[in-house]
């Protein structure tokens, strides 16, 4: 422990250690040394299960070589001549009762073009 104590005493460091309200599925917690620490409580449904991105016990480093960039796919309507764009837009119109109907699709991909600048890390 006092090892530790003298590794970080030069380390610039502006961490929130408290707990704070969540908010967001990410949160900012500060900065360590050259590293920002988010914290991730995103979900997702599996089959009806409920399930976390990142468990409590797992940590993911990313590097900045992991160079995301964001792509997009084919817009699944015939009118989008199912082709990859940004975005789709139409519209249409229903006469009774008279109304006008707008929708936007997007297919947004983001792809990182360098993968092992990401580690994944679990603690048993």
């Amino acid at each position: 422990m006092k090892r530790a104590a003298e590794l970080l005493r030069n380390v610039d460091s502006t961490l929130v250690l408290t707990p704070t309200e969540q908010s967001a599925d990410i949160q900012y917690k500060g900065r360590f040394g050259d590293y920002d620490i988010f914290v991730h409580y995103g979900r997702y449904q599996d089959e009806g299960v409920e399930r976390r991105f990142i468990e409590p016990n797992e940590v993911l480093i990313m590097g900045q070589s992991i160079d995301g960039v964001r792509h997009f796919g084919a817009i699944k309507d015939l009118k989008a001549e199912m082709a990859a764009r940004r975005f789709f837009m139409k519209s249409w119109e229903i006469e009774d009762p008279s109304h006008r109907y707008i929708m936007i699709q997007s297919a947004p991909l983001l792809v990182p073009y360098d993968p092992n600048a990401t580690c994944l890390i679990r603690v048993t």
